[in-house]
């Protein structure tokens, strides 16, 4: 069994930002050990949402290639964050826009009860 893949052949289980996959073997053998609804729990607790083709069935082998995926993805996330703090400082900025924003309009809805 590879341990890289290319875009054309990662698990049709998650949508992804269009990195290339790839995962250290001994990574991957890890991933192996693990049960089915802790590889899910992998990809979910990143954010990654996963999509189940209607009257699909999808291998243990499909479920170990997403994990490895999405924790690929996460690496190569902090890694590009890492290489452009700007980048990070402006999301963080955004976030925070975000929440208050959030606040504004909440505060708004009680006004209006």
């Amino acid at each position: 069994m590879s341990t890289r893949t290319n875009l054309s052949s990662c698990s049709r289980l998650f949508v992804l930002i269009g990195f290339l996959c790839g995962f250290a073997a001994g990574a991957f053998e890890t991933l192996e050990s693990m049960t089915n609804d802790e590889l899910e729990a992998i990809c979910i607790s990143r954010g990654f949402e996963l999509l189940r083709e209607a009257g699909a069935n999808y291998t243990r082998e499909d479920l170990i290639e997403a994990a490895a995926e999405c924790l690929q993805t996460e690496a190569d996330l902090e890694e590009i964050l890492r290489n452009n703090p700007s980048i990070l400082q402006s999301l963080q900025r955004e976030s925070s826009r975000m929440k208050d924003e959030r606040t504004r309009r909440q505060r708004l809805e009680v006004a209006d009860d």
